[in-house]
């Protein structure tokens, strides 16, 4: 049990189940009852409103992670074909930046401390990467852009992620915080070098929050054939093993060349930078299975949200027990809550990873 601000005792348990057919309306109900629970007891409800929000509203969130210089701000930029995002030789994106659709292009800055500030689209920049906001200096929670893209149009959004592994630790711990908010990833990866160590072990701790998983190895315009085939094999026997499934299906194609082929509607090189495979899948995936998989992904989130006030339930329960002389019993009020996204810490080796041990096993 735990007791409200106002003194109440509340119980953390899952809401009299809807008719059969209505899971949509049983999550609902379960998010509303987290919602009012989680602000009984002086936490903060935002979590449980917004996925109650993007439920109503069928939004996808689709989150684009991997190791730094993966090109993953090159790939988002080539799915809605322009420019959009800033990109550069160095380590850059140190702040998520999630894209949504939008009648025209527009952008607009969310603070740690819950202000928003609309900001030009230029001026993205100095929001978004290490050299605009070193250190996030700037108290930069979140970066939001519209753009009137058709892979957007259906409530998908994209979502660009610092690299993990780069010298900037804190960008890191964003890609990793961002995780629990996401629904699907795309989990890029390169030709050469191919997947490595810190990799495997990112994909392998954040696995459990995702319903979905597409992988994608990139730059492939930079290495021979023979090269690419047998850096996707090496990878491929890496992933099946992080995850616990065969037959996982990676995308080889070159990001880079699908932008420039865009650009100048070369079809020619966007035949050969193989990229509209990737995109016909994704396609197929978001018409026939986006709906099903936002409702997993939100069951999900709802189910650590209720382990988390029931966890917090039982430390108040034995503090409560132990009385002031106990070693929870001093403060009165409630520990603090786990941290968002739960993954144990990544290591930031660049090494290759070995094919030949498996590191853990993910939900399917």
């Amino acid at each position: 049990m735990m007791r409200s601000s106002h003194g109440e005792t509340l119980v953390a348990t899952i809401p009299p189940t809807p008719a059969p057919g209505e899971p949509r309306q049983l999550l609902l109900a379960l998010l509303a009852r987290l919602g009012r629970m989680v602000q009984e007891t002086g936490g903060n409800p935002l979590a449980a409103e917004e996925m109650a929000r993007r439920i109503r509203q069928n939004t996808f969130d689709i989150v684009v992670v991997g190791e730094y210089k993966r090109g993953k701000t090159t790939f988002i930029n080539a799915l809605l074909g322009e420019d959009l995002l800033p990109t550069a030789v160095v380590p850059l994106t140190s702040i998520a930046t999630r894209i949504s659709y939008g009648p025209r292009v527009g952008a607009r800055v969310r603070f740690l401390d819950g202000r928003y500030e609309e900001i030009p689209i230029g001026d993205l920049y100095l929001y978004i990467t290490e050299k605009g906001n070193p250190g996030n200096s700037k108290a930069v929670a979140l970066a939001e852009v519209e753009f009137p893209g058709e892979a957007l149009r259906d409530g998908t959004l994209l979502t660009d992620t610092p690299g993990i592994g780069s010298t900037f630790e804190h960008n890191t711990r964003a890609a990793v915080e961002y995780i629990p908010q996401a629904d699907a990833a795309i989990f890029l990866v390169n030709a050469d070098p191919p997947i490595s160590e810190a990799e495997r072990d990112f994909l392998t701790s954040v696995r459990p929050y995702l319903a979905k998983l597409f992988f994608v190895q990139n730059k492939i315009d930079q290495v021979s054939p023979v090269e690419q085939e047998e850096s996707l094999a090496f990878t491929r026997r890496v992933i099946e093993e992080a995850v616990g499934e065969d037959g996982i299906v990676i995308y080889p194609l070159s990001a880079r060349l699908a932008l420039e082929a865009k650009r100048i509607q070369d079809r020619e090189k966007l035949a050969r930078s193989r990229f509209e495979e990737f995109e016909r899948e994704l396609r197929h995936f978001l018409q026939r299975a986006k709906g099903r998989l936002l409702l997993r992904s939100a069951a999900g989130k709802a189910g650590r949200l209720l382990a988390d006030l029931r966890s917090r339930a039982e430390l108040e329960r034995r503090s409560l027990e132990d009385g002031p002389a106990g070693t929870h019993g001093q403060g009165g009020g409630l520990p603090a809550a786990p941290g968002r996204c739960g993954a144990r810490p990544l290591r930031r080796q660049g090494r290759p990873a070995s094919a030949g041990r498996a590191t853990g096993r993910g939900i399917h």
